[in-house]
């Protein structure tokens, strides 16, 4: 039982975009948890964001040589969550740890896991083809399953979105969807309409082959 609920942890979930990353830490919740990001010695990281000291949030503190402080006592974790430093003490190091997560940036991403995911987080239904991405952030108050099925079911945009994705008119498009999936994804996918008469489509797309919404387990839309 313990394996089965252990191995349901081992996937990446993406948190941040790359460039939120910077001089200073961030904080993001993962799972219901407060995690804090930062650049260490190794890479991105990912801790539990508390100090054992005394509970304060690391992530109001600063990055120290690649080591998170904590702005309270000054207690300094490395990325590994061990802690390096404690102002005034004398002695070999007490084994003070901090949980920590597994981290990984791909493609302008930053990933995170409380397991020990096999293999790269997914990206995005054209991973590997040679296209302009562009990366936004926005947020909303939503549950992840009610934004993959937004996503998913395309033909709801004539009538909740009119004059701003469709057109104005009462002409349709005939198009063609083929759903598929897998162990922990769905995908829908569209053909016959080259674009759309919306005006922010007029305004920012261009043609389109085809429209792809996929849902990956556990929340990228």
């Amino acid at each position: 039982m313990s394996e089965r609920r252990d191995h349901a942890k081992d996937f990446w979930q993406a948190v941040a975009l790359s460039a939120d990353i910077g001089q200073r830490p961030k904080r993001v919740f993962f799972e219901g948890a407060p995690l804090v990001l930062f650049r260490s010695a190794q890479g991105i990281a990912a801790l539990f964001d508390r100090c054992p000291h005394r509970l304060v949030e690391l992530s109001t503190g600063k990055v120290v040589g690649g080591e998170i402080e904590c702005p309270y006592h000054g207690w300094r974790y490395d990325g590994e969550g061990r802690c390096t430093a404690i102002p005034g003490h004398v002695g070999a190091m007490p084994h003070y740890r901090v949980r920590r997560y597994a981290a990984i940036e791909r493609d302008g991403v930053v990933f995170v896991s409380s397991g020990a995911p096999q293999g790269e987080p997914y990206l995005h239904c054209m991973e590997g083809k040679d296209i302009i991405a562009r990366r936004v952030r926005s947020s909303t108050q939503s549950t992840v399953i009610d934004a993959a099925e937004n996503i998913l079911d395309a033909t709801h945009t004539h009538f909740t979105h009119k004059g701003l994705l469709r057109g104005l008119t009462s002409k349709r498009h005939l198009v063609r969807v083929e759903v598929t999936g897998g162990e922990g994804w769905v995908e829908a996918c569209y053909t016959g309409e080259d674009r759309q008469q919306g005006l922010i489509s007029r305004l920012l797309e261009g043609e389109r082959a085809k429209t792809i919404g996929r849902f990956h387990h556990p929340g990228i839309a």
